[in-house]
């Protein structure tokens, strides 16, 4: 039988946190909110913590299904156990992003890690615009 769990970020830092009565070795799905400035390495590792320290000293397989960056939050799909052997066919799905821009700035590194330089006015540019360049990023 398949089993399902929803964690978010506060389910997952301790072991008091972890689901009681669920069966990791044998596989299990959860969807993690990965929070900000984490990165998917780091969420692996808190579940193989709590799983560890919940159910004794068993290593558990954990994986993930495709890395996020540590500046961004979104779904990251981790299985345990004999479920781990799905995460290369959840990594190929398609995919939905959602995100925030900021217009009127660039930075070096071109992601919001990086200082903010060229500072530019942008009254100019129309919500029509930006939703034309939208369509750009899709594929």
């Amino acid at each position: 039988m398949k089993q399902e769990i929803i964690l978010d970020e506060s389910k997952i830092i301790t072991k008091s946190n972890l689901p009681t009565g669920i069966n990791f070795e044998a596989g299990t799905l959860m969807l993690i909110n990965k929070p900000l400035e984490w990165t998917s390495f780091d969420v692996v590792n808190k579940i193989k913590y709590s799983i560890r320290h919940t159910i004794g000293g068993a290593k558990i397989k954990v994986g993930h299904a495709g890395t996020l960056d540590p500046m961004a939050e979104g779904l990251l799909i981790v299985c345990t156990g004999k479920y781990t052997k799905l995460l290369d066919t959840l990594g190929n799905k398609d995919k939905a992003y959602k995100s925030i821009i900021k217009l009127g700035a660039t930075t070096v590194c071109y992601d919001r890690e990086g200082a903010e330089e060229n500072i530019q006015d942008t009254s100019h540019i129309t919500k029509e615009q930006i939703l034309h360049l939208k369509e750009s990023f899709k594929g």
